[in-house]
């Protein structure tokens, strides 16, 4: 079989020499989280501000650069194979916290770890790319079968199920972290730990956590580039206030605040709109509507209540760089010729509804109830508040709301315990398949929608099979069209991140798809 190379660069090279000392000391930059993180076993911690800290915490086979786009870490150099089915990955040498080598083995345990039913983590669809992982995660064969296997101790092979052109994206997610088998067997409860039991390769320590209140990440003298990390930590106040939250920065008594480490009051973002720094993600606000529920089945039902909501109203009240969305892909990804629906179309609205009434034996006034789910944060309320006055109005139905903490809203609707639920979607990697993937399977441990389509799922096989990206993208745009005629996820807004920081904090970097990298912040020191 004949291989293609991709070599480390020569600044790479260079890089890495020049990363046998440690950097200087330099001082800890104040942040936030609105919530506490879902988990920081990076195998469970899929949400997004888990990931703020795990990025940190953990390094993958590749990571985010400078330029936004990934680059390797961990893997000194991988080669391809032809069929670009198979991954052949050379570590670099480097220590986990307790000075244990990180070898191909780790990355072995951490991801059949994550496809292990038992284990219970709602993002082991992520893994769904390498071969046998979804049989395996179904029971369906054993996880030896799993396309994943250390070859020798520096050197690790993934098979894939499909040509995967956003792969090596992907393994810059921390879900693609390894995990030291050694710490897990020592203490079973180490993710709930913290240093020395909380055992880490990336560029920083969990140094402490004290629930709800805060968390303190230390400059890791073991990571394999100590250079590149430029601050000496970086500690998160847990302030699910957002007014308390801006007060602090307000004082200088927090260096940065907004997204992603929380969202903004609409006031306050009013108020700082001369001074927002607003960055495109590729994010998106959408409603997810549970079709397994009676008075949801019906496609004119969901469309009606597409057709019904205001977004150039929703963009309005948000105001801070956001977009009305018209597809469940970010606007650089989309395929649509056309919008599938018009915004705010009462008339159309109402049409549909009594047609979609009639096909599940309902009229609009024996109509259930609908409810909408949302966590308990002053922005995600406003929203869910507009959209309960709109869909109220337009189609005469009584809809309440139900706010959620941050956690019971993480367990309830990905699993579809809900009639409908706003929720903000985040790309991993900037590709169309990342969020078609999210409706392919109807259990898939995220797909809230419960929506299932045999024909969306041979347009996605196909797509995976292709190696000419003009018939990939052919495949992926018929499967974009039957999500956005059937509408399980109804399109609201495209997010954009925005935030506010001390003038003299610099070094972070976003990617297109916002994923934000925090080892380069650093604090310019005044003269």
């Amino acid at each position: 079989m004949k291989f293609l190379t991709l070599l480390v660069s020569l600044a790479s090279l260079l890089l890495a020499a020049s990363c046998s000392s440690p950097a200087e000391s330099k001082k800890s930059v104040r942040l936030y989280l609105q919530a506490e993180p879902f988990s920081l076993d990076p195998r469970k911690g899929g949400d997004r501000r888990s990931q703020v800290l795990l990025r940190e915490l953990f390094e993958g086979l590749t990571r985010i650069s400078q330029s936004g786009r990934p680059e390797l870490a961990m893997a000194q150099s991988v080669t391809i194979s032809d069929d670009k089915k198979v991954y052949t990955f050379h570590l670099r040498p480097a220590l986990w916290s307790n000075g244990l080598e990180v070898t191909a083995h780790d990355f072995v345990y951490a991801w059949k770890g994550a496809l292990d039913p038992a284990f219970g983590s709602a993002f082991c669809y992520a893994f769904f790319v390498i071969k046998n992982a979804k049989k395996a995660h179904a029971e369906e064969c054993s996880p030896e079968s799993i396309g994943v296997r250390a070859i020798n101790t520096m050197t690790l092979e993934v098979t894939l199920e499909h040509p995967t052109p956003y792969f090596l994206e992907l393994t810059a997610n921390p879900l693609y972290s390894p995990i030291c088998k050694a710490a897990t067997k020592d203490n079973p409860n180490w993710a709930s730990s913290t240093f020395p039991s909380y055992v880490t390769n990336g560029p920083f320590l969990l140094k402490e956590h004290a629930f709800k209140s805060h968390i303190m990440l230390e400059r890791n003298p073991f990571y394999w580039c100590t250079e590149t990390v430029k601050s000496s930590g970086l500690s998160f106040a847990i302030i699910e206030d957002s007014h308390t939250a801006y007060s602090l920065f307000q004082k200088g008594e927090l260096d940065w605040y907004g997204d992603p480490c929380g969202m903004m009051p609409l006031e306050t973002i009013s108020e700082l709109q001369s001074s927002l720094i607003k960055t495109k993600i590729g994010g998106l606000y959408w409603l997810v509507t549970c079709t397994d529920k009676p008075h949801l089945a019906s496609a004119k039902i969901r469309r009606a209540i597409a057709s019904a909501i205001n977004r150039q109203e929703l963009v309005h009240f948000v105001n801070g760089g956001e977009e009305p969305a018209f597809s469940i892909l970010p606007s650089f990804m989309s395929m649509l010729d056309s919008p599938p629906f018009r915004d705010g179309d009462r008339d159309e609205a109402q049409k549909l509804f009594a047609e979609g009434c009639s096909e599940l034996g309902y009229t609009p006034e024996t109509f259930p109830h609908l409810a909408i789910t949302h966590w308990s944060e002053p922005v995600s309320r406003v929203i869910a508040e507009a959209i309960q006055q709109q869909i109220e109005q337009a189609l005469g139905i009584k809809v309440d709301l139900v706010g959620l903490d941050w956690g019971t809203y993480m367990k309830k609707v990905p699993s579809g315990d809900m009639d409908i639920a706003t929720a903000p979607w985040y790309s991993w990697v900037d590709d169309p398949m990342f969020n078609l993937d999210y409706l392919k399977f109807k259990k898939n441990g995220i797909n809230g929608t419960c929506w299932q389509n045999p024909e969306y799922i041979r347009q996605l096989n196909a797509a995976d099979a292709c190696t000419d990206p003009v018939q990939r993208t052919q495949h992926m745009r018929h499967a974009e069209q039957i999500a956005m005629r059937e509408l399980p996820l109804i399109p609201l807004y495209y997010i954009a991140y925005k935030y506010v920081k001390a003038p003299n904090i610099h070094g972070e970097v976003i990617s297109s798809v916002g994923a934000i990298e925090l080892k380069g912040l650093e604090i310019e020191e005044s003269n």
